[in-house]
């Protein structure tokens, strides 16, 4: 027996030992970092006796230690890492399936797919170079188990109905399993680019776990075997469940300005409707659309005139949303959550003028003399273009700055 197949058969006797380590529920990652070693421990004598090897080649912290003078890799490996195992995703070839998924939906799921490629990519660099590297510890379980999720999730990736949080949570722990194969110095490198990601999303605790990542990288040896790894497993399972609530809640947001959209739609085409029995009559004959459409019924210039009110509205709304884009920047995360307000700005402008047209039509807004029909349309694109002008105008927003008006609201306790 040769000593690439006496590391496959060692690997393999102290794998069924391992596995129940790394893959148990409700432990930690510290603890599941101490009971491998633990059992590693164990089964070092079985696994000299099996495959030559001497105990110097075992490790604390690791399942074996392959020699720097070996230049075979062990058989377990080379079958984790056959191109054969590794083909070109089909999206990367073939013409894409997903036309049909949101615009959303689908930025998520080419984010999903440069996530698997980066994962993919580390995964079979960090493997393929450990056994010719000096001291590195290979621990086929792990690699394993990446193995599988990485071929699940790139089947989940290559068909056309995804469920992209799946493929999420199988990317995820991929990620996390990677951190167990990292040696030593990989794992103090990744936790510079680690602190960078922490720092760009919000949680509870954030600073207590930064400083335990600052604290180890400028420590030169571990409190226990596995602590960098467990640290860093732990980092990137919070980091990465805080953006998929991020997508999770902008997609919920972006639904919900979808409906309103829908809905305001509605009370728009329903409030235009009812217009001639809900505005007062006297003055209808002093518009231009009389003139326009003479000889016509009193609704047919009622709802003209409302439409026309509704366009200097719409016209402000636009405008107001025109200038905000044009002034700032946003992400490519925040792109479609600003069209669909966009988009939103004409409708609700359109409609706060329909508003106040019916309620300035009574008269019944004191201090406010409506002369002509001009004033109708001066009033409806101020409205459109200024949510406050329209709030002053109906007299609900109290006087003051936005600090002044949150500090006078009481807060419950």
């Amino acid at each position: 027996m040769d000593i690439a197949e006496n590391h496959g058969l060692g690997l393999a006797k102290a794998s069924r030992l391992t596995s129940a380590s790394h893959h148990a529920g409700g432990v930690n990652s510290a603890d599941r970092g101490d009971t491998a070693m633990g059992l590693r421990r164990e089964v070092g004598s079985e696994i000299s006796a099996d495959t030559g090897l001497d105990q110097t080649d075992q490790t604390d912290e690791g399942l074996l230690l392959v020699p720097p003078t070996q230049n075979t890799k062990p058989s377990a490996i080379t079958g984790l890492l056959q191109p054969d195992s590794w083909p070109t995703p089909k999206w990367c070839s073939e013409s894409d399936a997903v036309k049909h998924m949101k615009i959303y939906d689908r930025q998520f799921l080419f984010q999903l797919r440069t996530r698997y490629m980066e994962i993919e990519t580390d995964f079979r660099s960090v493997l393929g170079n450990a056994p010719d590297t000096v001291n590195v510890i290979v621990d086929v379980v792990t690699a394993t188990r990446i193995v599988e999720l990485l071929h699940t999730s790139r089947k989940g990736l290559e068909v056309s109905n995804i469920d992209l949080s799946v493929i999420s949570n199988l990317l995820d722990l991929a990620e996390r399993l990677m951190v167990w194969l990292y040696p030593e110095w990989i794992a103090r490198a990744k936790m510079e680019g680690l602190l960078l990601k922490l720092d760009s999303i919000p949680f509870e605790q954030k600073n207590a776990l930064k400083d335990r990542i600052l604290r180890l990288s400028k420590s030169e040896r571990e409190s226990y075997p596995g602590e960098i790894r467990s640290v860093l497993d732990d980092a990137i399972g919070i980091f990465n469940s805080k953006m998929v609530e991020d997508r999770v809640g902008r997609g919920l947001q972006l639904s919900r300005l979808r409906a309103l959209t829908l809905w305001g739609v509605f009370i728009l085409v329903l409030f235009l409707a009812v217009t001639p029995i809900s505005l007062r009559v006297a003055d209808v004959n002093a518009w231009p659309s009389s003139i326009v459409f003479s000889n016509t019924s009193f609704a047919f210039l009622v709802w003209m005139n409302g439409i026309a009110v509704m366009s200097f509205g719409a016209m402000g709304g636009f405008l107001s949303g025109l200038l905000h884009a044009r002034s700032t920047r946003i992400t490519l995360i925040e792109y479609f959550e600003s069209m669909v307000k966009l988009l939103l700005r004409p409708l609700v402008g359109s409609l706060v003028a329909l508003v106040l047209y019916t309620i300035l039509s009574w008269k019944v807004l004191p201090g406010i003399d409506i002369v002509n029909p001009g004033s109708y349309f001066l009033v409806a694109f101020l409205s459109g273009f200024s949510e406050r002008y329209f709030l002053r105008m109906l007299k609900t927003e109290p006087e003051g700055t936005d600090e002044q008006i949150t500090n006078k609201i009481p807060q419950r306790g």
